[in-house]
C-alpha cells in the first residue's frame, strides 16, 4: 500500500516546500489533507471546557487557531462561548473550505488568509488562548524559534495560555534533527521548550494523554498547557 505521507511530502516539496503558501495550497487543491479530522478536535472541547471551569481561560476568551485548515475548531470554540475566535491559514483553498464550517457559527468566529509569522491583523498581546495542534509539526524545524517568538508576542502578557497537542512525539534527537522527514515533522517536549522558554512562555500542565485522542494518534500525542509570564524578551 502506498504511503500517503510520502505522496503528501512529494506534492508539497514540488510546489515549494512546507514553508510556503504554494506548498500548502497544492495539498488542499489535491485533497491531500490527512491532518483534517473532518470535524472538531475532541480533545480541544474537553480541555477548553475544563480550562474555563477552572479559571485558567476566560469564559469569553479571545482565541487564535493558527493553521486552522477547514476551521472545524474555530466554529467549535465559538459555539463553546469564546467571544472571538480567529482562524488563520496561509492556503486560500483552506480559507474557502472554512466557510462551510463557519455557517451558522456565532458572529465572533472568523477565518483569515494570513501568514502567522507576519500578518499585522494578528495583534500582539491580544489573545487569551492559542490552540496549536498540527501547526508546530507542519512548519520546518528551522522556523521553530520564530514560532516561539511569535506565539509569545500574540499572547496576553502574564495571563495568555497556549494549548498544544504535541504530535507526533518522538525522541529528542530525532525531533531536533533538521533533516528529519516531514510534514508532519517529529516533535518533542524539549523542542517546544527550546522555542518558547526564551520568550517567557513556561509549561504549566502536562504532558499527559487524553482519552479523547484520535485512536490512530494514541501514544504519539500529548496535551501540554503553557503560560506566558512577564519575563522573557517582552
Amino acid at each position: 500500500m502506498a504511503d500517503p505521507r510520502a505522496a503528501m511530502r512529494a506534492t508539497i516539496a514540488a510546489a515549494g516546500g512546507p514553508g510556503t503558501r504554494a506548498g500548502w495550497s497544492a495539498l488542499w487543491a489535491t485533497a491531500q489533507t490527512p491532518w483534517d479530522l473532518g470535524g472538531p478536535t475532541a480533545v480541544l472541547a474537553e480541555e477548553f471546557a475544563a480550562a474555563v471551569a477552572s479559571g485558567r481561560v476566560p469564559a469569553r476568551a479571545a482565541v487564535l487557531v493558527p493553521g486552522c485548515g477547514a476551521a472545524h475548531d474555530v466554529a467549535a470554540l465559538a459555539r463553546a462561548g469564546a467571544a472571538r475566535v480567529v482562524g488563520a491559514d496561509v492556503a486560500p483553498e483552506a480559507v474557502a473550505r472554512a466557510a462551510a464550517a463557519l455557517a451558522g457559527a456565532p458572529a465572533g468566529a472568523e477565518v483569515i488568509e494570513a501568514d502567522f509569522f507576519a500578518d499585522a491583523r494578528l495583534e500582539e498581546g491580544s489573545f487569551d488562548l492559542i490552540f496549536d495542534y498540527t501547526f508546530f509539526c507542519a512548519i520546518p524545524p528551522a522556523l521553530r524559534a520564530a514560532w516561539g517568538a511569535r506565539t509569545a508576542a500574540l499572547l496576553r502578557p502574564r495571563s495568555g495560555r497556549l494549548l498544544t497537542l504535541a504530535y507526533p512525539l518522538a525522541a529528542d534527537a530525532l525531533a531536533a534533527d533538521a533533516g528529519a522527514p516531514g510534514p508532519p515533522f517529529p516533535v518533542s517536549l524539549a523542542e517546544y521548550e527550546r522555542a518558547l522558554a526564551p520568550h517567557g512562555v513556561v509549561r504549566e500542565d502536562g504532558p499527559r494523554a487524553s482519552p479523547a485522542t484520535v485512536a490512530a494518534r494514541a501514544g504519539v500525542e500529548a496535551v501540554v498547557w503553557w503560560r506566558r509570564e512577564a519575563g522573557g524578551d517582552f
